[in-house]
């Protein structure tokens, strides 16, 4: 990986833990009406707890790339299971992509049919790139696949409006940082489930 890469992994690393602390700050207090008497639980029926499927599209690392998971909510706490790729559209030339799976665990933020979620964790990481050419007929080859796997972080940050209860659309930035070949990209991500309120 050059230093270019390098630098802007760490640049979008950095932008993502900020993301994570801001999330975390922001939620903080929340020990202190306790202290007067039972609170009422306003931030989970400010979400509606379920399940959403997400699925999105965009230009990533690789030239384009996308991500589909399925989130069970429970008020401001989500738990997803996500597979995120990055590849590019060559077609007469040699190719490569990463591909994760991912368990995440996210906190979510605002209400109703507006809201964002934060989420990080484990992930299973393949990356595939093209080797030697091994056959060529005009302008098309097939070449050796040099595979590589391993561990990493994944990271997603979904911004979502609800224009109905069961459907919603948005934007996520979702990540991958690891020691092979970390990825990133910006996706239009289309939200089914219990999205709104």
């Amino acid at each position: 990986m050059t230093k270019r890469h390098d630098g802007w992994i760490l640049l979008i690393a950095q932008a993502l833990l900020l993301f994570l602390a801001a999330g975390a700050a922001a939620q903080a207090p929340t020990a202190e009406p306790a202290l007067e008497g039972p609170q009422t639980p306003t931030e989970a029926r400010a979400f509606s707890d379920g399940v959403v499927l997400t699925a999105g599209v965009g230009p990533a690392t690789r030239g384009f790339g996308g991500q589909i998971s399925v989130w069970g909510s429970k008020g401001l706490h989500s738990v997803g299971l996500r597979s995120a790729s990055s590849f590019d559209l060559n077609i007469f030339g040699p190719s490569s992509s990463e591909t994760d799976i991912a368990l995440l665990y996210g906190r979510r933020s605002g209400s109703g049919s507006t809201w964002g979620r934060i989420a990080a964790g484990p992930a299973f990481v393949e990356s595939i790139q093209d080797g030697e050419a091994t056959d060529c007929a005009f302008f098309i080859c097939s070449y050796e696949n040099v595979v590589e796997r391993t561990v990493g972080l994944a990271l997603q940050v979904d911004g979502v409006w609800a224009f109905s209860e069961p459907v919603g659309l948005g934007a996520s930035l979702f990540g991958n940082l690891n020691p092979s070949s970390s990825f990133f990209g910006l996706a239009v991500s289309l939200h089914l489930g219990k999205v709104g309120r």
